[in-house]
């Protein structure tokens, strides 16, 4: 658990319709009120309003506006460029903080608040401290703001994550350094290869092209950056997207707090500096149907010192990328934003924004988020949203399965007559829709025997009456009751296990998932192919929204987000270091198997992966290791494909 900023703004009380009474002796008053607005476990605990005012005896001391959607984007256009920001630009506005001045009465004063549309929970008072307007009272207020700052800086403790040592300082005024996409970047980081241009780099139709460029600079700056259409002779292949990564504090459940890429923002221009150093993206979606060719196209820095200029050459190969055999995808896939706090074009359209970029990287499975539930009346399911959701997904790429994490369908009723109900009106929506399969989440890491038998009595019922039963766990193969927990379960999906979790699954004739088993590219490449040769029949991993408190603010919630993406109300979904990382792996994994549809058995080049190293070598298998497979696989794919 995540501590707060402080004591007083960690929580707060909503004021009763009669106001909180303060006798004063009367005379000219100032005053300082401090909000608790966000909650610390999720966007329900948090508020929705559009404005509120703070009376004292009915005349108005402060106020200001909110909105139904400012947990979600009151953040979405903050940079902190400084650790040392934190209390200016994330405490202070989540919490509302505001000095005011007012006219006591002799006797009673009677403070109320005035909101106006609250939708969510009623706004919150972490803190109200008032004074005299005298000499002494205006820096009593002044102490407490202080021992506040004071506080939120031992809480946040700040650290410079920043790589200097065993690196060079830019020797020219930009200096460009080519970096594996996901690479982290620190504000004050030092290159560490500058001046290297790409590689010439290989791609299929389908794929994303991800140019990773770290920019550092001697002084401070503004940079532009314009990056040509990738063309093949005079034909277009692909327009190119500029996006550079934006800086906001991150910390681990307790501890210090640091600057880290949030998230990548599509825009050219940004500042950068010695102490400002800078994460850029420019990629291209080669087409699916693209023709063999070879593409070029040019990215210009300019704005500080002389323009540095970086060509860019793609070779394409006109090979189908592969499909994943199986549902795989993220917790929480949809996005957290309630469809009732903003336009609903607009909430419709940021989540064609999301499904895009996720089923163009290859994920196959839907876990959902609010407004995308399902209700069973009167023996159907009525699911208006939900199923225009699954359908705009089917729109961009296959969906393979749908589990409820965030969306969809409840977890198994207690009763077997309504587990059949249930299992009977969801069989009839996927035939009637043609729906992929549903798993119906059943249990949450169940740890002691007592939890265990809970989850196993509505799990065996729901079971029988033919749900697709899933449920997260880790392999615990001598608890008798987990055993029992497993054969109730019609897709167990671990988290820790061995490698003969899928063929001692299999053998109780269930179906093996696996969940939350890393974010790399190893681990969304390698091992995911490995998990799919071994017999996994699934895959989920944390997370693709969690917003817990204000989103974009990884301060204020019971933890830190591990989000793969955040998004932004105009530009729509955000990629960030830990998306592109698992972009790339799933990438690998469907390259191998692109090959296997047209290799022979025996190819060398299919020799380079094997399950023999199944939860051992990751360590051996660094970026590097995994291009080179990665460049020698779509080579072989391009000799085999010229034969064809």
């Amino acid at each position: 658990e995540m501590t707060w900023p402080t004591n007083m703004l960690g929580d707060g009380i909503a004021l009763p319709d009669g106001g909180f009474r303060v006798d004063l002796p009367g005379g000219d008053y100032v005053g300082m009120i401090a909000f608790e607005r966000g909650g610390y476990w999720g966007p329900d605990e948090g508020c929705a309003y559009d404005h509120a005012a703070v009376k004292i005896n009915g005349t108005v001391v402060t106020e200001h506006d909110f909105g139904q959607a400012a947990l979600h984007f009151q953040f979405q256009d903050v940079e902190l460029t400084d650790i040392n920001q934190v209390a200016d630009k994330i405490v202070w506005p989540t919490n509302g903080i505001a000095r005011f001045a007012f006219k006591a009465a002799k006797g009673a004063n009677v403070v109320t608040t005035d909101v106006r549309n609250s939708t969510l929970q009623k706004l919150r008072v972490a803190g109200l401290i008032v004074a005299p307007a005298t000499a002494e009272g205006k820096p009593f207020l002044d102490a407490h703001e202080q021992l506040q700052r004071k506080t939120i800086n031992e809480t946040f403790g700040p650290l410079d994550r920043s790589r200097r040592d065993g690196r060079t300082a830019p020797a020219k005024p930009l200096v460009v350094e080519v970096l594996p996409p996901g690479t982290d970047i620190f504000p004050r980081d030092y290159p560490t290869s500058p001046g290297k241009s790409p590689s010439d780099l290989f791609a299929v139709g389908g794929q994303t092209v991800c140019v990773h460029l770290g920019v550092y600079a001697q002084k401070a700056g503004t940079v532009t950056v314009a990056a040509t259409p990738l063309k093949a002779g005079a034909a277009a292949v692909a327009d190119a997207k500029v996006s550079y990564g934006r800086y906001l504090p991150d910390r681990h459940q307790v501890g210090s707090t640091w600057l880290a890429i949030n998230h990548y923002r599509p825009e050219p221009t940004f500042s950068v500096g010695p102490d400002l150093s800078r994460s850029l993206l420019v990629e291209f979606v080669i087409p699916a149907d693209a023709k063999a060719a070879k593409a070029t196209s040019t990215i210009t820095l300019t704005g500080v010192g002389a323009p540095v200029t970086i060509p860019l050459s793609v070779q394409i190969v006109p090979v189908k990328l592969e499909t994943l055999p199986i549902p795989v995808g993220l917790f929480c896939n949809a996005m957290i934003v309630p469809p009732q706090c903003m336009d609903d074009a607009a909430w419709w359209h940021l989540q064609e924004s999301i499904l895009r970029e996720q089923a163009s990287a290859g994920l196959t499975a839907l876990t959902g988020g609010p407004g995308l539930g399902y209700r069973l009346v009167n023996g159907k399911i009525e699911a208006e949203r939900a199923l225009r959701y699954i359908h705009l997904a089917q729109k961009f790429g296959p969906v393979l399965g749908i589990t409820n994490y965030g969306g969809f369908n409840d977890g198994p009723a207690g009763d077997d007559a309504a587990n059949q109900a249930y299992a009977a009106a969801l069989k009839s929506l996927e035939e009637s829709e043609k729906l992929p399969p549903h798993y119906v989440n059943s249990y949450d890491e169940p740890a002691t025997d007592e939890a265990l038998a809970a989850a196993s009595g509505p799990l065996k019922s729901a079971f029988a009456a033919g749900l697709r039963t899933t449920g997260w766990t880790s392999a615990n193969w001598g608890n008798a009751g987990w055993v029992e927990l497993i054969k109730a379960t019609y897709a167990p999906a671990a988290n820790g296990h061995e490698r003969d979790w899928f063929e001692k699954v299999k053998a109780l004739g269930r179906h093996p998932w696996i969940y939350n088993n890393g974010n790399s590219r190893y681990d969304t490449g390698l091992h995911l192919w490995r998990q799919i040769k071994l017999g996994c029949e699934g895959r989920l991993d944390w997370i693709g929204f969690n917003t817990q408190g204000f989103a974009f603010n990884n301060l204020d919630g019971r933890e830190p987000a591990f989000a793969h993406f955040a998004v932004h109300s105009t530009f729509g979904v955000l990629e960030t270091p830990v998306w592109l990382s698992r972009r790339e792996g799933l990438l690998d994994c469907r390259l191998r198997l692109s090959l296997e549809k047209i290799a022979k058995p025996g190819d060398p080049i299919l020799a380079l992966w094997n399950v023999d190293g199944y939860q051992k070598d990751a360590a051996q298998w660094t970026d590097a290791a995994l291009e080179e497979v990665r460049i020698k696989t779509i080579k072989r794919l391009d000799e085999l494909s010229r034969d064809k």
